[in-house]
């Protein structure tokens, strides 16, 4: 594909670039240049000491070598890169801390994922979250999805493998904005990542104004309108009335979207006929569990039923983030 430069509007402050069905970002939302040269010194200390106590962790638990496997296979895609900092300029990379996010839901496609730390601060100083502009909102209506979603009788499910991690960052000077360490074998390892990732504040916004970008290139028809309104984030959620027509517009929007580097994953419908053309294209949700995750909620395709996440309530449970996560999640309410 030829490169193709966008100029945003003027209230974005992203570059994005599409070579070769792979999107690329410049950002330069970082506001602050000054404070964020002295954020990499400040937040050194604290990053080395946060990965000790989560090594310590994930050892106990016997999790460390699956942690590890999942940047393994990020290094090995390309998504992040190891460098090597001398200790005088350590001071001139943003550090990041990490910690794992372990997964029991059967729907989940991934177990054990690193979730990164964006809202760091030490002392004064802002974090790297407190400097990004975070864009507009270019998220489409939640309660405009679930309705549409439960009015019409057939729909789509899907979710975009890797989503943000699809999205380059074009600039040396922007990935070192995004560096974290890993202890392995004993050995302090320094990376950095070449995508924007999950847990950065702007993050939600770019994937939607490259998500626009991108549909903007193809003509207005039905299709493009889906690539445009019906992603929450990374999730799409169609529905019509008619399967036929429902059927057309998932195999073009699965092929406009791989032309931007985009995979569908996951999918599903309550119609055999969809699903048997997801199954061919190999992007049928195989996890074997009859639920599937609708934006918060739970929903099976096979007897079209609707409802909240059942919830397995832990009487011992006493720190904040333990009760919420025990508590039943519904997005509307």
């Amino acid at each position: 594909m030829i490169a193709l430069v966008v100029f945003a509007h003027w209230f974005c402050p992203f570059a994005a670039i599409f070579d070769r069905g792979t999107a690329f970002i410049r950002i330069h939302g970082i506001i602050g240049l000054d404070v964020i040269q002295h954020l990499g010194s400040l937040q050194l200390v604290p990053c080395l000491r946060i990965l000790e106590r989560v090594v310590q962790r994930l050892e106990k638990r016997q999790l460390n070598h699956e942690y590890l496997k999942v940047f393994h296979q990020q290094e090995r895609d390309g998504i992040i890169e190891e460098i090597f900092v001398p200790p005088q300029p350590f001071g001139e990379f943003v550090w990041i801390p990490h910690r794992p996010v372990l997964k029991s839901d059967p729907t989940s496609t991934t177990k054990i994922r690193p979730v990164f730390n964006c809202s760091l601060k030490v002392g004064y100083s802002p974090s790297l979250k407190e400097a990004t502009y975070q864009g507009i909102n270019l998220t489409s209506v939640l309660l405009d999805l679930l309705l549409t979603f439960r009015a019409n009788k057939h729909v789509v499910l899907a979710d975009i493998k890797k989503a943000f991690l699809m999205i380059r960052l074009k600039l040396e000077s922007d990935r070192n904005k995004l560096c974290f360490f890993l202890k392995e074998g004993g050995r302090l390892r320094c990376f950095r990542y070449n995508t924007i990732i999950f847990g950065y504040a702007a993050s939600p916004f770019i994937l939607r104004y490259v998500f626009k970008y991108h549909a903007a290139q193809f003509p207005m028809d039905n299709c493009r309108s889906t690539m445009e309104n019906r992603f929450y984030v990374d999730n799409l959620v169609m529905s019509h009335d008619e399967p036929d027509e429902l059927c057309r517009l998932y195999t073009p929007t699965r092929e406009r979207l791989c032309q931007g580097g985009f995979e569908l994953q996951s999918c599903n419908s309550n119609h055999v006929a969809i699903r048997n053309k997801m199954q061919e294209h190999g992007s049928l949700s195989d996890h074997g569990n009859k639920w599937e995750k609708v934006l918060g909620y739970r929903y099976c395709p096979l007897s079209d039923t609707f409802c909240v996440a059942a919830v397995k309530c832990d009487s011992c449970a006493f720190t904040k983030r333990r009760i919420l996560s025990e508590t039943v999640y519904a997005p509307l309410s």
